[in-house]
């Protein structure tokens, strides 16, 4: 029994646990490492060298949000800077469920809400740690 993790090209690691390693099948474009231990949490983890591959942590998210509290009115704006590339930015409420599910290319973009309520927003980029904010739209 040894212990693994299988990982792709970008550098996700999609699983790991301990088997015989010669029961594995792997997918194209996916990659075995046995490691010496069996990770708790893989959603902290990344392996940034395909080529010479070693787990480390995903890099803190320096994501800026200009403010969370905006009118619910189409026009006023928040602003989020330093984006990484290819960010997926999720805003959710607590009545609607998830409202939009959106990749951003640029390093900067701007939200507007229409209706009021309190919005949790999630931004994930890969290799970066997710990061929430919680945003309070209020009637003009």
């Amino acid at each position: 029994m040894k212990k693994y993790i299988i990982y792709n090209t970008e550098g996700r690691i999609l699983s790991n646990g301990q088997c015989d390693i010669s029961l594995l099948t792997l997918e194209t474009n996916t990659f075995l490492l046995e490691t010496p231990e069996v990770f708790k949490n893989l959603a902290y983890c990344y392996i940034p060298d395909i080529l010479n591959p070693t787990v480390v942590d995903k890099l803190p998210n320096t994501i800026i949000l200009d403010k969370s509290e905006v009118l619910a009115d189409g026009v006023d704006f928040i602003t989020l800077s330093n984006l990484p590339e290819a960010s997926t930015v999720s805003i959710s409420s607590p009545e609607n469920g998830v409202y939009v599910t959106e990749l951003l290319a640029s390093p900067e973009d701007y939200l507007t809400f229409d209706a009021a309520g309190e919005y949790s927003l999630v931004i994930d980029a890969f290799p970066y740690l997710p990061i929430q904010f919680t945003i309070t739209a209020t009637l003009p």
